[in-house]
C-alpha cells in the first residue's frame, strides 16, 4: 500500500459506508478504480460488514410478537391484587393465633422457655463420639 492509500483510508471508509459528500466520494472513486490495494482493501471491508450485519440478531416475527402481547395481558388481568393478598395474610395470622390458643401456648410461655432451649441448643454434641454416647445413655437409661 502506498504513502496515497494510507491518505484515502478515511476517506475510502465514508465512501463505503455511503456518509462521504458528493465531492469526496467522487475522489475516492476515482483513486479506487486506479488502486487494486485498495480495491482489496474496500472488498475485505464489506465482506466484514455483511458479515457483521448476519451477526445481528434479527427482529422476532409479528406472530412472536402477539403472541407474547397476549400473555403479558392474560398475566396482567389474572394477576391477585393487594386486597387479595392482604386477606390471605390476615386469615393466616388469625389460624395461627387460633392454633396457639387452642393447644394451650401462650407466647409468654415460649418467652420463658426460649433460655432453657437456648441451653439446650448448646449442649448439642457436635462429635459423632459423643451424639454416639449421650443416645446409648439415653437408651440405657430405660432399661
Amino acid at each position: 500500500m502506498s504513502d496515497e492509500c494510507f491518505r484515502w483510508r478515511t476517506a475510502l471508509h465514508e465512501w463505503l459506508d455511503g456518509t462521504a459528500d458528493a465531492e469526496l466520494a467522487a475522489l475516492v472513486r476515482a483513486h479506487w478504480r486506479t488502486c487494486p490495494d485498495c480495491q482489496r482493501l474496500a472488498a475485505e471491508w464489506q465482506t466484514v460488514a455483511e458479515l457483521l450485519a448476519e451477526m445481528l440478531p434479527a427482529p422476532a416475527p409479528s406472530a412472536f410478537e402477539r403472541r407474547w402481547r397476549q400473555r403479558r395481558q392474560a398475566i396482567a388481568a389474572s394477576s391477585v391484587s393487594w386486597h387479595g393478598i392482604a386477606a390471605a395474610w390476615a386469615m393466616t395470622l388469625i389460624g395461627l393465633i387460633s392454633l396457639t390458643v387452642w393447644f394451650g401456648w401462650s407466647l409468654t410461655g415460649v418467652m420463658r422457655n426460649l433460655s432453657h432451649w437456648w441451653r439446650l441448643a448448646e449442649g448439642v454434641p457436635t462429635l459423632p463420639a459423643e451424639l454416639f454416647r449421650n443416645l446409648w445413655n439415653w437408651l440405657t437409661r430405660w432399661v
